[in-house]
């Protein structure tokens, strides 16, 4: 008797596992491979006291042009950090990342990745390091125009140890 139930469990769970990976899109490898050799590539403005956080991006196709990857990369001047998660009584702005593409044509694959994130105290957790990457894959169906515009950026706000810059956004155009 017991024995069924857990046949009968068994072949539930991997029907679920099943149908839930049908029409799920993996990740063209030679763009992973295209993908990491563009966050070398990537060059920012050097970031000042004034300006701790630069921000550059760039579009990285697929061979087949049926996938592209959206990579940004983010400088911070050393000591400084950008919020990665604040509670809602904290008086520090969590970062967002922000994008202008078209309504159709792209669909997300991923989730953003993010840089890790180390806790701060209590009511926060930060990135930290002096390049920070945002990656994010998409599938290009037909309807994708390549020469759309298409923007991203980040609202935050940077901090050293002693005080805190304006919350800001600053957006870049992806295709130049």
């Amino acid at each position: 008797m017991r024995h069924h139930f857990y046949k009968n469990l068994f072949n539930a769970f991997f029907i679920t596992l099943a149908l839930t990976n049908v029409g799920a899109q993996t990740i063209d490898e030679s763009l992973e491979l295209m993908v990491s050799v563009a966050k070398q590539d990537l060059e920012t403005p050097s970031p000042t006291r004034f300006d701790p956080l630069q921000l550059n991006g760039a579009i990285v196709w697929s061979e087949n042009k049926k996938q592209l990857a959206v990579v940004m990369k983010v400088e911070l001047l050393t000591d400084w950090h950008i919020y990665a998660s604040v509670t809602k009584k904290s008086a520090f702005i969590a970062t967002k990342i922000k994008t202008k593409f078209p309504e159709k044509g792209l669909v997300p694959l991923t989730d953003w990745e993010k840089p890790n994130e180390e806790a701060y105290n209590k009511s926060s957790s930060v990135y930290i390091g002096d390049q920070l990457f945002f990656i994010r894959y998409y599938k290009v169906d037909q309807t994708f125009n390549a020469s759309t515009s298409l923007k991203c950026g980040l609202y935050y706000q940077a901090c050293d140890p002693f005080k805190c810059m304006p919350p800001k956004t600053k957006m870049i155009d992806l295709i130049k």
